[in-house]
């Protein structure tokens, strides 16, 4: 049983890696259009705006997606728990939306560019299709179908991409916030139809407060590391303003960020498997799997980030085109200040606080290669 269950985490590991190259390849080929398309100027605000956009899915995707994961992993009752988490997550994403539009003014003054606001609102309407496509995910990942959730990963990045390119080059940067939205739909509706047969299992199940109890410190965590990615691109809008400067920056931190969308692959494909190990108080094992899971990480990272700081160069001429050659002078200090965001995990002394440091390790995974 233990040799399936290990095969199976290592065959799901390994697609859902793939998947993430594949939403990495589509999403530096978006990035690299986008940058064509808009010029510095225009891309420093998409990347502005996007960047904020992804603090937010955070929210959405780090909480109860991951808590999904967990328990229909650990519990094996996947019915109630799908229900009781597609309100909470509809509910909660809807409100993360309507309190960003609504933010977006003062948002906009402090990063002192009132021209923002109406990106800001416009951008809001990506977040509710986003939430509901990261729970459906998080769903299939607590089934243990790693393969059929590497291939909505693989989906949503190639969906992402040609709705944003399209409607980018009809509309503009509108267009390309227009198409984060649209994005997601495809992905949502293959994890729907995909997921059906679980969800109409089993009568019991996890709690909406379980739910919480679990997704609120996750999130928390999941946060506070990705606004600390994020918050040198908010400073450089804020205090240098300049635009086309502020592109060159953005390029730079996204070609930075190769590592972390590369590894969240691992993590995602530990979770569940660590959750039921956990569950059945194999402590033992937990720890092994995660200090496996860190291992591979830095093992594959530190090659890639030392080639990333050498051809700095290079590599912005390749992806961004000569115009963006002030990018590669800041690349290696931000590919080398990302890989300091490697941290070993702790385990807690009682079981909640077991289960809280597994999670924030798991996520944590895929920045300890960025």
């Amino acid at each position: 049983m233990k040799a399936i269950t290990s095969s199976r985490t290592s065959t799901g590991a390994l697609s859902l890696i793939g998947a993430q190259a594949v939403f990495l390849v589509s999403s530096y080929a978006l990035h690299m259009f986008l940058a064509r398309l808009l010029g510095p100027a225009g891309y420093g605000v998409y990347g502005v705006v996007f960047n904020l956009l992804s603090l937010l899915y955070i929210l959405v995707n780090a909480g109860v997606p991951q808590a999904v994961s967990r328990y229909v992993a650990a519990a094996g009752r996947p019915g109630s728990i799908m229900r009781r988490a597609l309100a909470l997550q509809l509910a909660s994403s809807l409100a993360i939306a309507l309190a960003y539009a609504v933010a977006g003014v003062a948002i906009a003054r402090v990063l002192g560019d009132t021209n923002l606001e109406p990106y800001f609102r416009l951008s809001a309407l990506a977040i509710p299709t986003y939430a509901l496509y990261s729970l459906l995910a998080g769903y299939l990942g607590g089934l243990r179908l790693f393969v059929v959730q590497a291939g909505s990963v693989a989906l949503y990045g190639v969906a992402k991409m040609l709705a944003v390119c399209a409607l980018a080059y009809v509309g503009g940067i509108d267009g390309a916030l227009i198409g984060l939205a649209i994005g997601p739909l495809g992905p949502l509706l293959l994890a729907l139809g995909l997921g059906r047969r679980g969800a109409t299992r089993g009568e019991a199940g996890v709690s909406t407060r379980a739910l919480v109890g679990f997704a609120g410190p996750f999130t928390i965590f999941a946060v506070s590391v990705e606004a600390m990615t994020m918050l040198d691109l908010f400073l450089a809008k804020a205090l240098v303003g300049d635009a086309a400067t502020v592109g060159y920056y953005t390029a730079a931190s996204t070609i930075a960020r190769v590592p972390y969308f590369l590894f969240v692959g691992l993590g995602t494909a530990v979770l569940p498997v660590a959750a039921r190990a956990a569950a059945s108080g194999e402590d033992a094992r937990t720890d092994r799997l995660i200090r496996q899971a860190l291992r591979l990480v830095i093992l594959l990272a530190v090659p890639g980030v030392a080639f990333t700081a050498v051809m700095a160069r290079p590599v912005v001429g390749l992806l961004y085109s000569v115009g963006y050659e002030p990018a590669a002078y800041l690349l290696p200090v931000l590919t080398a200040g990302m890989s300091l965001s490697a941290q070993a995990w702790k385990r807690g002394r009682d079981t909640r606080r077991r289960q809280w440091g597994s999670a924030c390790c798991l996520w944590r995974l895929a920045w300890s290669a960025a």
